[in-house]
């Protein structure tokens, strides 16, 4: 979507709201449509499948545990993948991650971050990775129209918000920005302890992140599990500071077109007994 000045800059987030005043611009991520992601100038590549020729190895009980693990109803299949990421590693947990727009939270995405410090009340390190189950997503959109009144208006707006492609959810872009987020905050050095971040989070000045926004890069990971399928995917992409301004200072022009643009893995659920260690290595930060 074209959206530059006549000086050749583009839109500040807040210019873009204004003219397309008909549109929900403004929204938290539950809400948001492709619309949201082509704004944000903000794309998804294709699958590539990793392919593994090592035989099926390993203790009985662990094949027996995973062998139906593309049946797993959604709460089983988060606590497996989070419990082979971290086995006998030094790896902490943490179940939500927020995204923050102009200082404040937007809203509170639930999900399982994965740090490499733990989650103290007045100190945590940023998340190098996350994971989320495509079936959950789904139920927090759901559950987010149920306080409204008249099933019919409820499914109308929960067809608006649901993605036609599942592997290209909205909410997964939101995810990996949140992460960038709170990796930039720690990269500044003057990230907030969790509950300072209820109400707040230190933005960097836009003229701060402009000097620094082409050396500044973060790289979130996502993995993401779908019911009844044999690989589990991880998204990954690389996110500058100036395209985080679009968050921080909405009602700033950034001084060039920035995008995003998602690259996405299929790793095969076998060998089973390798699994978490190649997640792991995947994941880990370089």
């Amino acid at each position: 979507m074209d959206l530059i000045k006549a000086d050749g800059k583009p839109l500040s987030t807040f210019q873009i709201a204004r003219v397309l005043c008909r549109e929900r611009v403004i929204a938290v991520p539950t809400l948001w449509t492709n619309l949201h992601l082509d704004l944000l100038e903000c794309s998804f590549g294709r699958v590539t499948y990793d392919q593994f020729a090592e035989k099926e190895e390993g203790p009985a009980t662990l094949l027996l545990v995973f062998a139906s693990f593309a049946y797993f109803n959604t709460w089983r299949r988060s606590h497996s993948v989070a419990k082979l990421i971290c086995k006998d590693k030094d790896i902490y947990l943490d179940d939500k991650v927020c995204l923050f727009f102009e200082g404040k939270i937007a809203e509170v995405l639930p999900c399982t971050t994965f740090h490499v410090q733990p989650v103290a009340n007045h100190a945590r390190s940023p998340p190098f990775a996350a994971y989320a189950d495509l079936e959950r997503l789904q139920r927090i959109r759901e559950r987010y129209f149920e306080p409204m009144q008249g099933a019919s208006l409820c499914d109308i707006k929960l067809k608006k918000a649901t993605p036609e492609v599942p592997m290209q959810d909205p909410y997964i872009a939101a995810i990996l920005i949140a992460m960038a987020q709170e990796q930039q905050a720690s990269a500044f050095e003057v990230y907030p302890g969790p509950y300072v971040m209820q109400m707040t989070v230190w933005r960097p000045p836009m003229a701060v992140t402009q000097n620094v926004a082409d050396k500044s890069k973060f790289r979130p990971k996502l993995v993401v599990t779908k019911p009844d399928s044999f690989c589990v995917y991880l998204y990954r992409t690389n996110i500058n500071s100036t395209f985080l301004c679009k968050f921080s200072d909405p009602g700033v022009q950034p001084p060039h077109a920035t995008s995003m643009e998602i690259q996405i893995s299929a790793i095969p659920l076998k060998p089973l007994c390798t699994l978490g260690r190649r997640l792991l290595e995947l994941v880990l930060p370089e």
